[in-house]
């Protein structure tokens, strides 16, 4: 199946719980919610549909495909503390996410987030989780990822080259 014809199914499942919509209504799902995998769609949809009592707005099920706002950010910031946990401030990790490492240069690097002090680390973390949004929002500009990619290449080369 393409994704339109997964985002119809999709609004024909809301429809047979709720009540047939209108064709406008229809049109506004599926521009709104192509640009999402299909996958993310069906399973918001269902989610959707244990939980809801009424018809959903599309930003209803875009939040449920997004989740909250924040909760990237969190997870982020888990993907950070972890590695500070498992690398130490002398060996900084390959963060896959470029903008885990934007936000973490931004903020003054890999040593001055591993040497944060347990009372700072809740300010430290509503910082991090501001930034990481406003990056987000922005979106990384082509150099910026460019410039992330290779370092990043660099950094993994010599690890691929210890495993063979």
């Amino acid at each position: 199946m393409n994704k339109s014809e997964i985002i119809k199914q999709a609004f024909n499942l809301l429809e047979s719980e709720y009540g047939i919509q209108t064709d406008h209504k229809k049109e506004v799902f599926s521009t709104m919610l192509r640009e999402y995998p299909a996958e993310l769609i069906q399973k918001a949809t269902i989610k959707y549909l244990k939980t809801s009592k009424f018809f959903p707005f599309v930003s209803d099920i875009i939040k449920l495909i997004e989740g909250e706002k924040g909760d990237e950010a969190d997870i982020a910031w888990g993907i950070l503390k972890f590695d500070i946990i498992r690398f130490g401030i002398f060996r900084e990790p390959v963060f896959r996410n470029p903008t885990i490492k934007w936000v973490m240069e931004t903020m003054g690097g890999w040593g001055d987030l591993c040497n944060m002090k347990v009372d700072e680390e809740k300010w430290i973390k509503k910082e991090f989780v501001r930034l990481y949004e406003i990056r987000k929002q922005r979106g990384l500009d082509e150099e910026s990822r460019r410039e992330i990619e290779l370092e990043n290449e660099e950094i993994e080369a010599p690890i691929k080259e210890m495993k063979s």
